[in-house]
Protein backbone atom coordinates (compact mmCIF):
# COMPACT_ATOMS: atom_id res chain seq x y z
CA UNK A 1 0.00 0.00 0.00
CA UNK A 2 1.43 3.61 -0.93
CA UNK A 3 1.58 6.04 1.49
CA UNK A 4 1.66 9.51 0.51
CA UNK A 5 3.58 11.92 2.52
CA UNK A 6 2.85 15.42 3.60
CA UNK A 7 4.79 17.86 1.26
CA UNK A 8 7.17 20.47 2.62
CA UNK A 9 8.02 23.93 1.65
CA UNK A 10 10.95 23.67 -0.76
CA UNK A 11 10.83 27.38 -1.92
CA UNK A 12 8.84 30.98 -3.89
CA UNK A 13 10.05 32.99 -6.44
CA UNK A 14 8.13 36.18 -7.64
CA UNK A 15 8.95 36.74 -11.45
CA UNK A 16 8.41 40.18 -13.46
CA UNK A 17 7.91 38.65 -17.42
CA UNK A 18 9.02 40.24 -19.89
CA UNK A 19 8.12 39.47 -23.83
CA UNK A 20 10.29 36.71 -23.77
CA UNK A 21 9.55 32.53 -22.90
CA UNK A 22 10.40 31.85 -19.06
CA UNK A 23 12.97 29.08 -18.73
CA UNK A 24 12.21 28.19 -15.17
CA UNK A 25 14.83 26.14 -12.96
CA UNK A 26 12.90 25.13 -9.93
CA UNK A 27 14.49 23.80 -6.27
CA UNK A 28 16.04 20.54 -5.75
CA UNK A 29 14.13 17.38 -5.35
CA UNK A 30 10.72 19.97 -5.93
CA UNK A 31 7.62 17.64 -6.94
CA UNK A 32 4.66 20.45 -6.92
CA UNK A 33 4.59 24.20 -8.02
CA UNK A 34 1.61 26.80 -7.33
CA UNK A 35 1.41 29.14 -9.66
CA UNK A 36 -0.86 32.62 -9.45
CA UNK A 37 -0.37 35.25 -11.67
CA UNK A 38 -1.35 39.00 -11.52
CA UNK A 39 -1.71 41.87 -13.53
CA UNK A 40 -2.07 39.27 -17.06
CA UNK A 41 -2.87 35.73 -17.70
CA UNK A 42 -0.45 33.52 -18.44
CA UNK A 43 0.83 30.43 -20.74
CA UNK A 44 2.48 27.06 -19.61
CA UNK A 45 4.13 23.92 -20.81
CA UNK A 46 5.66 21.38 -18.94
CA UNK A 47 6.97 19.44 -21.71
CA UNK A 48 10.01 21.71 -22.44
CA UNK A 49 8.27 23.27 -25.41
CA UNK A 50 7.92 26.96 -24.84
CA UNK A 51 4.61 28.33 -25.12
CA UNK A 52 2.91 31.40 -26.92
CA UNK A 53 0.76 33.93 -25.99
CA UNK A 54 -2.24 31.55 -27.45
CA UNK A 55 -0.82 27.90 -27.20
CA UNK A 56 -0.39 26.36 -23.93
CA UNK A 57 -2.37 26.22 -20.48
CA UNK A 58 -4.37 29.31 -19.45
CA UNK A 59 -3.95 30.39 -16.03
CA UNK A 60 -6.36 33.71 -15.64
CA UNK A 61 -4.84 36.37 -14.16
CA UNK A 62 -5.30 36.65 -9.80
CA UNK A 63 -6.17 32.60 -10.22
CA UNK A 64 -3.71 29.78 -8.40
CA UNK A 65 -3.22 26.55 -9.95
CA UNK A 66 -1.17 23.52 -8.86
CA UNK A 67 1.17 21.77 -10.96
CA UNK A 68 2.05 18.32 -9.74
CA UNK A 69 4.94 17.47 -12.23
CA UNK A 70 8.80 17.40 -12.90
CA UNK A 71 8.99 21.41 -12.90
CA UNK A 72 12.45 21.70 -14.74
CA UNK A 73 10.40 21.43 -17.99
CA UNK A 74 8.21 24.61 -17.10
CA UNK A 75 8.06 27.18 -19.25
CA UNK A 76 6.06 30.35 -19.24
CA UNK A 77 5.05 33.04 -20.79
CA UNK A 78 2.80 36.05 -20.56
CA UNK A 79 -0.61 36.53 -22.79
CA UNK A 80 -0.07 40.21 -22.93
CA UNK A 81 2.17 43.46 -21.88
CA UNK A 82 1.82 46.67 -20.17
CA UNK A 83 3.77 48.29 -22.24
CA UNK A 84 5.21 48.07 -25.68
CA UNK A 85 9.31 46.97 -25.79
CA UNK A 86 11.30 49.62 -27.05
CA UNK A 87 14.69 49.31 -28.81
CA UNK A 88 17.10 52.04 -27.51
CA UNK A 89 18.18 55.38 -29.47
CA UNK A 90 20.96 57.88 -29.50
CA UNK A 91 20.82 60.71 -32.08
CA UNK A 92 24.11 62.85 -33.28
CA UNK A 93 22.83 66.83 -33.82
CA UNK A 94 24.78 68.54 -35.89
CA UNK A 95 23.68 72.17 -36.76
CA UNK A 96 23.49 71.67 -40.78
CA UNK A 97 20.16 70.70 -41.69
CA UNK A 98 20.19 66.97 -43.06
CA UNK A 99 23.16 66.35 -40.98
CA UNK A 100 22.02 64.46 -37.82
CA UNK A 101 22.17 60.94 -37.82
CA UNK A 102 20.53 58.01 -35.15
CA UNK A 103 21.23 55.20 -34.02
CA UNK A 104 18.57 52.39 -33.19
CA UNK A 105 19.01 49.04 -31.63
CA UNK A 106 18.15 46.56 -33.70
CA UNK A 107 16.26 44.92 -30.51
CA UNK A 108 14.53 45.70 -27.81
CA UNK A 109 15.60 45.90 -24.08
CA UNK A 110 17.39 48.13 -21.48
CA UNK A 111 20.80 46.45 -22.15
CA UNK A 112 21.26 48.44 -25.17
CA UNK A 113 20.87 51.27 -23.40
CA UNK A 114 24.95 53.35 -22.22
CA UNK A 115 26.04 52.53 -25.81
CA UNK A 116 27.92 55.62 -26.73
CA UNK A 117 28.26 57.29 -29.98
CA UNK A 118 31.21 59.89 -30.68
CA UNK A 119 31.85 62.08 -33.82
CA UNK A 120 35.77 62.69 -34.08
CA UNK A 121 36.94 64.70 -36.97
CA UNK A 122 40.35 64.21 -36.89
CA UNK A 123 41.03 61.92 -40.24
CA UNK A 124 42.95 63.64 -42.31
CA UNK A 125 42.84 63.97 -46.39
CA UNK A 126 46.63 63.71 -47.09
CA UNK A 127 48.60 65.88 -49.05
CA UNK A 128 51.40 64.68 -51.48
CA UNK A 129 54.56 66.07 -51.65
CA UNK A 130 55.56 68.52 -54.25
CA UNK A 131 59.05 70.96 -55.25
CA UNK A 132 59.08 73.73 -57.92
CA UNK A 133 62.36 73.88 -59.34
CA UNK A 134 62.45 77.44 -60.66
CA UNK A 135 64.12 78.81 -63.80
CA UNK A 136 64.82 82.55 -64.61
CA UNK A 137 62.81 81.92 -67.67
CA UNK A 138 59.15 82.29 -68.05
CA UNK A 139 57.57 79.19 -68.69
CA UNK A 140 60.77 77.14 -67.83
CA UNK A 141 59.68 76.17 -64.30
CA UNK A 142 59.16 72.23 -63.30
CA UNK A 143 57.02 71.18 -60.74
CA UNK A 144 57.11 67.45 -59.26
CA UNK A 145 54.38 66.25 -57.03
CA UNK A 146 54.76 62.55 -55.16
CA UNK A 147 53.17 59.44 -56.33
CA UNK A 148 51.26 59.28 -52.72
CA UNK A 149 50.31 61.10 -49.79
CA UNK A 150 52.37 61.37 -46.52
CA UNK A 151 55.62 62.86 -45.24
CA UNK A 152 58.22 59.91 -46.69
CA UNK A 153 58.00 61.75 -49.62
CA UNK A 154 59.34 65.06 -48.02
CA UNK A 155 63.33 65.87 -48.58
CA UNK A 156 63.41 64.30 -51.95
CA UNK A 157 66.21 66.53 -53.91
CA UNK A 158 65.97 67.76 -57.64
CA UNK A 159 68.58 69.27 -59.25
CA UNK A 160 69.36 71.11 -62.34
CA UNK A 161 72.51 70.51 -63.66
CA UNK A 162 74.04 71.64 -66.81
CA UNK A 163 76.10 68.94 -68.78
CA UNK A 164 75.35 69.22 -72.31
CA UNK A 165 72.85 66.18 -72.69
CA UNK A 166 69.41 65.46 -71.77
CA UNK A 167 69.63 63.02 -68.66
CA UNK A 168 67.76 61.93 -65.43
CA UNK A 169 69.48 60.24 -62.86
CA UNK A 170 67.98 59.02 -59.54
CA UNK A 171 70.39 57.86 -56.06
CA UNK A 172 69.73 58.42 -52.34
CA UNK A 173 66.46 60.07 -52.94
CA UNK A 174 67.92 62.53 -55.12
CA UNK A 175 67.22 63.47 -58.74
CA UNK A 176 69.79 65.00 -60.81
CA UNK A 177 67.98 66.79 -64.32
CA UNK A 178 70.65 67.21 -66.73
CA UNK A 179 70.17 69.70 -69.41
CA UNK A 180 72.11 71.29 -72.30
CA UNK A 181 72.21 75.00 -71.67
CA UNK A 182 71.74 75.46 -75.59
CA UNK A 183 68.60 73.59 -76.65
CA UNK A 184 67.12 72.64 -73.64
CA UNK A 185 63.48 73.91 -72.05
CA UNK A 186 60.69 73.32 -69.78
CA UNK A 187 58.82 71.00 -72.36
CA UNK A 188 62.25 68.85 -73.22
CA UNK A 189 63.09 68.60 -69.84
CA UNK A 190 59.91 66.99 -68.40
CA UNK A 191 59.58 64.63 -71.42
CA UNK A 192 63.46 63.99 -70.32
CA UNK A 193 61.77 63.56 -66.86
CA UNK A 194 58.74 61.32 -67.62
CA UNK A 195 61.22 58.84 -70.11
CA UNK A 196 63.34 58.02 -67.53
CA UNK A 197 60.90 57.31 -64.95
CA UNK A 198 59.06 55.09 -67.73
CA UNK A 199 62.36 53.62 -68.15
CA UNK A 200 62.99 52.83 -64.37
CA UNK A 201 59.61 51.59 -62.58
CA UNK A 202 61.86 51.18 -59.42
CA UNK A 203 62.54 54.63 -58.90
CA UNK A 204 60.01 56.94 -57.03
CA UNK A 205 56.97 57.66 -59.91
CA UNK A 206 56.94 61.82 -59.54
CA UNK A 207 54.74 63.51 -61.77
CA UNK A 208 56.11 65.88 -63.46
CA UNK A 209 54.27 69.20 -65.07
CA UNK A 210 55.91 71.96 -66.61
CA UNK A 211 55.04 75.62 -66.77
CA UNK A 212 52.99 77.45 -69.35
CA UNK A 213 53.85 75.99 -72.68
CA UNK A 214 57.06 74.69 -71.32
CA UNK A 215 58.99 77.56 -73.83
CA UNK A 216 61.56 78.54 -71.13
CA UNK A 217 64.70 77.91 -72.41
CA UNK A 218 67.27 76.52 -69.33
CA UNK A 219 70.41 78.77 -70.42
CA UNK A 220 71.58 80.07 -67.20
CA UNK A 221 69.68 78.60 -64.32
CA UNK A 222 71.02 80.90 -61.35
CA UNK A 223 68.12 80.66 -58.44
CA UNK A 224 66.59 77.50 -57.00
CA UNK A 225 69.23 74.80 -59.39
CA UNK A 226 68.26 72.71 -56.34
CA UNK A 227 65.03 72.47 -54.54
CA UNK A 228 63.56 70.01 -51.99
CA UNK A 229 60.44 68.48 -51.49
CA UNK A 230 58.15 69.08 -48.04
CA UNK A 231 54.52 69.78 -47.35
CA UNK A 232 53.74 66.20 -47.16
CA UNK A 233 50.81 65.14 -44.93
CA UNK A 234 49.91 61.13 -44.26
CA UNK A 235 46.55 60.52 -44.59
CA UNK A 236 44.18 58.88 -42.00
CA UNK A 237 41.45 58.10 -43.74
CA UNK A 238 37.96 58.59 -42.29
CA UNK A 239 36.31 55.33 -40.44
CA UNK A 240 34.68 53.55 -37.40
CA UNK A 241 36.50 51.86 -34.38
CA UNK A 242 34.35 49.77 -31.46
CA UNK A 243 35.93 49.55 -27.95
CA UNK A 244 33.99 49.24 -24.95
CA UNK A 245 30.32 49.85 -26.26
CA UNK A 246 31.85 52.77 -27.68
CA UNK A 247 31.40 53.30 -31.41
CA UNK A 248 33.95 56.17 -32.33
CA UNK A 249 33.51 57.69 -35.93
CA UNK A 250 36.35 59.67 -37.11
CA UNK A 251 35.53 62.18 -39.78
CA UNK A 252 37.01 64.67 -41.89
CA UNK A 253 36.40 68.52 -40.51
CA UNK A 254 33.76 70.15 -42.42
CA UNK A 255 33.56 67.94 -45.36
CA UNK A 256 31.92 64.29 -43.80
CA UNK A 257 28.14 64.15 -44.69
CA UNK A 258 25.35 62.08 -42.90
CA UNK A 259 25.40 60.34 -45.89
CA UNK A 260 29.26 59.34 -45.58
CA UNK A 261 28.60 58.21 -42.12
CA UNK A 262 26.01 55.71 -43.23
CA UNK A 263 28.13 54.24 -45.69
CA UNK A 264 31.26 53.57 -43.05
CA UNK A 265 28.50 52.21 -40.74
CA UNK A 266 27.70 50.12 -43.71
CA UNK A 267 31.68 48.77 -43.98
CA UNK A 268 31.88 49.40 -39.90
CA UNK A 269 32.87 46.84 -36.86
CA UNK A 270 30.56 43.82 -36.66
CA UNK A 271 29.23 45.27 -34.00
CA UNK A 272 27.86 48.43 -36.48
CA UNK A 273 25.39 45.59 -37.33
CA UNK A 274 23.48 45.85 -33.82
CA UNK A 275 22.51 49.18 -34.65
CA UNK A 276 21.10 50.90 -37.79
CA UNK A 277 22.11 54.00 -38.84
CA UNK A 278 19.89 56.72 -40.40
CA UNK A 279 20.35 59.73 -41.72
CA UNK A 280 18.07 62.79 -41.08
CA UNK A 281 16.17 63.95 -44.66
CA UNK A 282 18.78 63.15 -47.69
CA UNK A 283 21.79 63.05 -45.59
CA UNK A 284 23.71 65.67 -47.67
CA UNK A 285 24.38 67.94 -44.32
CA UNK A 286 28.12 68.37 -43.10
CA UNK A 287 28.55 66.41 -39.99
CA UNK A 288 30.13 67.95 -36.81
CA UNK A 289 31.69 66.65 -33.92
CA UNK A 290 29.77 65.36 -31.27
CA UNK A 291 28.45 62.75 -28.78
CA UNK A 292 25.48 60.91 -27.48
CA UNK A 293 24.73 57.96 -25.27
CA UNK A 294 21.79 55.39 -26.04
CA UNK A 295 18.74 55.61 -23.84
CA UNK A 296 15.07 54.26 -23.40
CA UNK A 297 15.22 50.83 -24.64
CA UNK A 298 12.95 48.56 -22.36
CA UNK A 299 11.29 45.09 -22.31
CA UNK A 300 7.46 45.15 -22.82
CA UNK A 301 6.57 43.94 -18.95
CA UNK A 302 4.32 40.75 -19.09
CA UNK A 303 2.80 39.47 -15.95
CA UNK A 304 4.05 38.96 -12.34
CA UNK A 305 3.87 35.57 -11.20
CA UNK A 306 4.36 33.65 -8.21
CA UNK A 307 5.84 30.35 -7.73
CA UNK A 308 5.52 28.53 -4.39
CA UNK A 309 7.39 24.73 -4.72
CA UNK A 310 6.92 21.61 -2.16
CA UNK A 311 8.55 18.67 -2.09
CA UNK A 312 8.55 15.54 -0.40
CA UNK A 313 11.14 14.83 2.58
Amino acid sequence: MYIKHPLHPAGYRQIQLTEFVLNIIPPLDSVRVTIQPTGQNIRVRDDSIDPSTTVGLQILKDSTYVLDSDTRSLRIISENSTNAAVAAEATLASVPVNSDLTFTAVDTGPEWNGYDFEIVADAVVGVNSTATLGINSANGYLVFTAPDTGVSYDGTNFTANSAGAESVNYSANSFILNYNAATSNGATMKAAFDAALGANPTWPQWSCADDGDGSGVWDVIDDEATIVSAGGVTAVPASIDFAANTFTIHTYSAVTTANDVVVLWTGGPANCADWTCIEEGDGTGVVAAANAASANGADAVGALVGLLWHKEL
